[in-house]
């Protein structure tokens, strides 16, 4: 046996996706990523429920130039956008339309 943790210890798999995530969103473009929070911002007044597709696609109708190099860095924002209470996660997902996203699951948000 050696002391490795398990790859199914759950607690160490929660950290260490918290710590991937917190990662990617200081790499982010901190632009993108503000007009990002305040897409989702807008999309939790106007809606009831949404999805990260909504966001990116409001993100490319207000700002169609304006990218960043690490797209998980929306996984950043939403963890910010929860913690500021602009959104809350739901237990409910949908497929993605995105194309580059192969009709994966996304976890449908709900705003406050």
């Amino acid at each position: 046996m050696t002391d490795q943790p398990s790859l199914f210890d759950e607690p160490q798999a929660i950290a260490l996706a918290e710590k991937a995530i917190k990662q990617v969103g200081l790499k982010a473009d901190q632009v993108w990523a503000l007009e990002a929070l305040k897409v989702v911002q807008m999309l939790s007044i106007q809606r009831h429920d949404f999805t990260t597709d909504d966001v990116w696609e409001w993100m490319n109708q207000l700002h169609p130039t304006m990218t960043t190099h690490e797209p998980r860095a929306m996984g950043a924002v939403m963890r910010r956008a929860s913690a500021e209470r602009l959104c809350a996660p739901t237990e409910r997902y949908s497929k993605s339309l995105r194309p580059e996203c192969h009709r994966r699951p996304i976890r449908i948000w709900q705003g406050l």
